[in-house]
């Protein structure tokens, strides 16, 4: 009989350390994200009037361990600055503006990220409540008409005349960190559910010229992106893949 329970208690213990990570033996989730909040500055469509901040990623998760899962997303967003924001008819930068006094200037950003979750004590990730670390690129670009803005240049008898850039595009890079606290449910053994708070800081990476509209638009579209990113509610669905 004490032999019967030794090799018992050993059997227990052997299939316990050996469990399968995952959920029923699925450690692959394949998922969509939103992230939302409320915006005070301009959007890409919008200046006045209720605004959103929105961001839309598509991410896969692998169960390393019982508590853990690392992840790899890419994402998009898009948001704007506004003529109001910044009157170009009588600018001390030098850059002037003749065009829709809407959204002139909109930047689109591609985001990629790898991070990692990690699930409360006694959770089997991926279930339950977790708090999630990630390692953030950003590449994109800053879009305005060319033909509506522009610089003036007087010549050597006085006479003035318009300077136009010669694009209408500028390459915009960021890097940085965000932290999110979330919780994920699973329905019918299959569906994933996954939302929380999610916030995020990044570093400017773009060279500025002395170009004037360069000089300008590069540190505003940043701080717009930085705004963008830096508290959002965070929802997702997904499924367990295998």
């Amino acid at each position: 009989m004490r032999y019967r329970t030794l090799i018992a208690f050993i059997l227990i213990s052997v299939s316990t350390l050996a469990q399968t990570k995952g959920y029923m033996g699925k450690r692959f989730i394949v998922s969509v994200n939103g992230m939302y909040m409320p915006a005070a500055e301009p959007t890409a469509r919008k200046v006045d009037g209720f605004k959103l901040n929105a961001t839309h990623t598509a991410g896969i998760e692998f169960a390393a361990g019982n508590e853990t899962t690392l992840c790899l997303s890419a994402g998009y967003f898009k948001t704007g600055l506004s003529f109001s924001e910044r009157s170009y008819t009588n600018s001390h930068s030098g850059i002037f503006y003749d065009g829709n006094q809407e959204v002139p200037i909109t930047v689109a950003v591609k985001q990629y990220s790898v991070g990692i979750k990690k699930f409360r004590r006694r959770a089997v990730a991926p279930l339950g409540l977790y708090l999630k670390w990630e390692a953030i690129y950003q590449q994109g670009t800053v879009n305005f008409n060319k033909d509506n803005f522009f610089t003036l240049s007087t010549s050597s008898s006085g006479v003035s005349s318009r300077e136009y850039p010669a694009s209408g595009s500028l390459e915009y890079k960021s890097a940085g960190a965000s932290f999110a606290i979330g919780f994920q449910r699973i329905f019918y053994d299959c569906l994933v559910l996954d939302y929380g708070l999610r916030g995020a800081i990044c570093m400017d990476l773009n060279s500025y010229s002395v170009v004037p509209i360069e000089a300008e638009f590069m540190p505003k579209a940043y701080a717009r992106v930085l705004g963008h990113q830096l508290l959002n509610f965070r929802i997702g669905i997904g499924f367990l893949a295998f």
